[in-house]
């Protein structure tokens, strides 16, 4: 039993080394091929240069659909169909954010509403701003201090992650969740730092959601 034993696992173990190396070469195949010939990044730059932001429900997504459908086919898909599908609609609306600095002055700031956020139907709102730099942070205030105000969630995109999406993993709890942090303690608006790892301030944008 023991020679037989033996015996079936040096087989299989030669059949498995085979197919490994020749699946090595196959993927090496294919990776040559799409380094040399590939046409991934010039369909990523058409898609967000020339057609840009694609909110859904939005013009730019119904093109995005009809460019991507027509990719498909051009690649030579033998099944590429539309379906439709109910979807919500955000719109953009006019926004800004000024603050007043320690002489009195009022200075704009860049920004962006995020993602999916409620607008405040024309009004202008107002109040102190209260910065936190982690969650643990805003965790310790009381309700009472929080109260009316305006929280920043002043958490920087970490650049300590070898893998860069980890990064973003680790900030995007900020701007998920910062709205229903905020208004748990009574706080009124909310504000965080962009997702990015570059150092600019340039504002990034991103959905957010609302607790019920």
């Amino acid at each position: 039993m023991k020679k037989i034993l033996g015996t079936s696992l040096f087989l299989l173990s030669i059949a498995v080394f085979g197919q490994t190396k020749q699946d090595s070469i196959q993927f090496a195949e294919i990776s040559k091929e799409i380094l040399n010939n590939g046409k991934s990044y010039t369909e990523l730059r058409d898609l967000t240069k020339n057609i840009g932001h694609r909110l859904s429900g939005s013009e730019a997504y119904e093109k995005s659909v009809k460019w991507a459908e027509q990719r498909l086919r051009e690649a030579g898909a033998d099944k590429v169909w539309l379906q439709e599908v109910m979807i919500p609609v955000w719109v953009r609306g006019k926004e800004s954010l000024q603050i007043k600095t320690q002489d009195g002055k009022w200075k704009n700031l860049k920004m962006l509403s995020l993602g999916n956020s409620e607008g405040t139907d024309g009004k202008d709102i107002s109040g102190e701003i209260i910065m936190v730099k982690s969650m643990e942070e805003y965790e310790k205030l009381s309700p009472d201090q929080v109260k009316g105000k305006i929280v920043f969630f002043n958490y920087p995109f970490s650049q300590s992650f070898i893998e860069t999406f980890r990064g973003y993993g680790d900030a995007a709890k900020y701007r998920v969740n910062a709205a229903s942090l905020a208004a748990k303690k009574g706080g009124k608006f909310a504000i965080i730092r962009s997702l990015s790892s570059a150092f600019d301030d340039i504002p990034h944008t991103g959905a957010m959601r609302y607790e019920n």
